[in-house]
């Protein structure tokens, strides 16, 4: 059985290198300067179109609005709350969480919230944080929670991973627990 808040979630890479017209680079020497520093935007690029909210459409105006607002610092990297602000600017409700077990990634999905996760940059190294995805589902099977699925963006193409099933005590070895949960807001009457 599978557990996704949306069924049809975007997917966009960060390699941009190749395509950087497309997708609103000025010059190639600015999309590669931006091609291993893209996971955070491309996450919020997929989390706004997946809740139906008006996003730029090309990704590096997204991301220099996301720059501008503080969800970016050269030299730090991606700003967690800095991310979630600007979520919440675009009409999106969500939080901040540090988990202890990437199981408990699961409620917050049954709850309709996508997950931005904090992880390595692969799942073949020791490093557990330096990278975003986007935690889009999990998989049960009789009773017990196997997999979960994740759009994880890479500036290497044998990285890239489309709503791709990682077990998940392999997803816990490279998980720092941070989490940001995003879902449409609602309004009560």
């Amino acid at each position: 059985m599978l557990i996704q808040p949306i069924s049809d979630v975007p997917y966009y890479s960060q390699r941009n290198n190749h395509r950087w017209r497309e997708m609103g680079f000025p010059d190639a020497q600015t999309a590669k300067h931006w091609e291993g520093r893209s996971c955070g935007v491309a996450c919020v690029k997929m989390v706004l179109e997946a809740f139906k909210r008006p996003a730029p459409p090309c990704l590096y105006e997204l991301l220099m609005l996301m720059r501008d607002k503080g969800a970016y610092m050269p030299g730090t990297g991606w700003i967690h709350q800095g991310i979630l602000d600007f979520c919440t600017e675009y009409g999106l409700a969500g939080f901040r969480k540090k988990v202890s077990n990437p199981l408990e990634i699961i409620p917050i999905l049954k709850s309709g919230h996508l997950a931005i996760v904090s992880i390595g940059p692969c799942f073949e190294n020791r490093r557990k944080s330096g990278h975003l995805a986007l935690v889009v589902g999990a998989v049960e099977e009789g009773g017990l929670y196997t997999h979960l699925l994740v759009h994880h963006p890479s500036s290497d193409e044998n990285y890239e991973y489309q709503k791709h099933p990682i077990k998940i005590p392999l997803f816990g070895n490279h998980f720092s627990g941070n989490v940001i949960a995003l879902r449409a807001e609602t309004h009560s009457s």
